[in-house]
């Protein structure tokens, strides 16, 4: 059964992002541990739902040209996770991702081993008022917002999607050709 939840960086000094449940609750996080400037950042990822953390070494955001899966297209910037493409550890898991805008607003149907599996769509202003009673995004930076709808059982894919999404600068011409699967 699908639920709500919302992605967003947050908003302390480093690059850490947490997802977070209807009644604000995080499920899962990617906390830096410490900003490096010439070597991979180290991460753990942590699971609030299983109780599972898991260090990661995140490199930095680079430009460059790349080619992924057989599709053609530029990726202006990427970055790895312990050494691996991010998109590849992706696909390694089996998400991918079709993206299409919906007026202002850009948006992702995760897919995992080809099947729609959820939702994800940049949050507009009104996803961060703070007059709305109960909003558990009342005080946080409004980049990388995002409103995402999938089961408990993919909360790793599609935090690890918006994650990747969030450190990797694309173009919608990008986003539109190479990515879409």
């Amino acid at each position: 059964m699908s639920e709500n939840f919302v992605f967003h960086f947050t908003g302390k000094g480093n690059q850490s992002y947490v997802m977070k449940d209807s009644n604000g609750e995080p499920v899962y996080e990617a906390i830096c541990e410490k900003v490096t400037l010439f070597k991979d950042t180290p991460f753990t990822f942590r699971n609030h739902i299983t109780g599972q953390d898991i260090p990661k070494m995140v490199g930095h955001t680079v430009s460059h040209d790349l080619k992924i899966l057989g599709f053609g297209g530029t990726i202006t910037s990427s970055f790895k996770i312990d050494g691996e493409h991010v998109w590849t550890v992706l696909d390694s898991l089996g998400y991918g991702f079709h993206f299409y805008m919906q007026g202002a607003s850009a948006c992702f149907e995760i897919t995992y081993n080809g099947e729609k599996i959820g939702h994800i769509g940049t949050a507009g202003t009104a996803a961060i008022d703070p007059s709305k009673a109960g909003n558990p995004l009342a005080n946080v930076p409004t980049n990388g917002i995002y409103k995402v709808e999938c089961d408990r059982d993919h909360i790793v894919g599609a935090f690890l999607l918006c994650f990747a999404v969030t450190k990797t600068e694309f173009s919608l011409q990008t986003l539109k050709s190479a990515f879409t699967r």
